[in-house]
C-alpha cells in the first residue's frame, strides 16, 4: 500500500505543478468554500477568479499530527464528504484497515498522500490545501473555470 500511496503522490504533484503553470493556484490572495454551493474560489490581485466543485477530503490538525477524515467530520456538509467517503469504501473493500479509522496520526505530507490516494478514486483535476491557522483543510476539486472581475 505504501508503494501505491507514492505512486499517487507523484501524479498528484504532477497535477498541482499543471496547476500552477497554467493559471498559478499557488499565487492566489484568498481562498474561499461555500460548503452550501460545493464550490471553492481563489481569488488573485489582479481580478482573476478561479472557480471549481470541491469535496473536503479531511482536516489536518498540525498541533497533534492528527488528520480527521471528512466522512467523520461533523463541520463538514454531508454532500461535501463524498471523495473521503470513496476512500473509505475503497478501504474496506480492499482490507486497508488503516483507511478505516477515522483519525490517523501521521505527518502532513502522508495527509496529502491520502489526499493524492482521494484525487485518484474520485477522478479529479488536482487537491488543494487551504491552511487556517494551525489547521489546513484539504480539498479535491473538479474542472477550474477561470474569470475576470470587473
Amino acid at each position: 500500500m505504501t508503494h501505491t500511496l507514492k505512486r499517487q503522490e507523484i501524479t498528484l504533484r504532477r497535477s498541482l505543478n499543471g496547476h500552477q503553470e497554467i493559471w498559478q493556484i499557488g499565487a492566489a490572495d484568498r481562498w474561499d468554500v461555500d460548503q452550501e454551493i460545493g464550490n471553492i474560489w481563489w481569488t488573485f490581485s489582479d481580478g482573476v477568479i478561479a472557480s471549481a466543485p470541491v469535496q473536503i477530503v479531511g482536516t489536518y490538525n498540525s498541533l497533534d499530527s492528527t488528520f480527521l477524515w471528512a466522512w467523520d467530520h461533523p463541520s463538514i456538509l454531508e454532500p461535501l464528504r463524498k471523495d473521503a467517503q470513496a476512500v473509505l469504501a475503497f478501504a474496506k473493500a480492499n482490507d486497508v484497515e488503516f483507511l478505516c479509522d477515522r483519525m490517523i496520526e501521521c505527518s502532513e505530507d502522508t495527509a496529502w498522500n491520502l489526499v493524492a490516494l482521494a484525487t485518484l478514486i474520485a477522478d479529479r483535476q488536482g487537491a488543494y490545501r487551504g491552511p487556517t491557522g494551525a489547521t489546513a483543510t484539504f480539498m479535491t476539486f473538479g474542472e477550474v473555470k477561470i474569470s475576470k472581475s470587473e
